[in-house]
């Protein structure tokens, strides 16, 4: 918490999908009204957080589920001040129209497990929420949340009211679950197309 409060912070965006299919690499865009969060500069304590991260993977997560973590993200430090909110969302799938015009939910990003940790309580508002499993968390330090990526679990984070609110966010793998390269190259072969990467 005291590396977070004084580290260097930039305001996080949100997924472009227009800038990305002309691009074919993931952009990003700032939107303040879907999403309202500074991310901090965690390279200074990389080890501090990758000790903690595998000891979470390997003595709680893997345990829990009965499964592998292949590999993940990243991890991101997120700073929600007051106003700071995530409208709800889908971690690693959207809506896919296939070239018969049949809609499936297919990943956009490689993602199978999200996990988010809080880091403080001394604020108000900025609950972890489920809305359409009518799920709602509030945070505690120490508190390690996790679920599927998928569009079961869409969630958010409500507005934070007064104080700041510190999480420690990431996206895992799972061995043996499919990843979005297979699931495209099956719908690539099933209809011919070339889905863009």
């Amino acid at each position: 918490m005291n590396y977070a409060k004084n580290a260097h912070q930039e305001q996080m965006g949100v997924f472009d999908a227009e800038k990305t299919m002309k691009s074919n690499e993931t952009q990003s865009k700032i939107d303040k009204k879907s999403r309202d969060v500074k991310c901090a500069d965690i390279e200074p304590i990389m080890p501090q957080i990758y000790d903690l991260m595998k000891n979470s993977i390997d003595h709680v997560i893997n345990p829990f589920y009965g499964f592998k973590v292949r590999d993940s993200e990243s991890p991101q430090l997120l700073c929600y001040g007051q106003g700071g909110h995530y409208r709800p969302h889908i971690d690693a799938e959207g809506q896919w129209k296939n070239p018969d015009g049949s809609v499936i939910w297919k990943k956009t990003i490689d993602r199978d497990l999200s996990t988010v940790l809080f880091l403080n309580d001394d604020f108000e508002g900025g609950y972890f929420s489920f809305p359409d499993l009518r799920i709602k968390i509030k945070p505690e330090p120490g508190l390690l949340v996790t679920f599927p990526s998928s569009r079961w679990y869409k969630h958010c984070v409500e507005p934070v009211i007064s104080g700041h609110r510190y999480t420690l966010v990431t996206w895992m793998r799972v061995q043996g679950f499919k990843t979005k390269e297979e699931q495209d190259r099956e719908i690539e072969e099933k209809y011919g197309i070339t889905i863009p990467k």
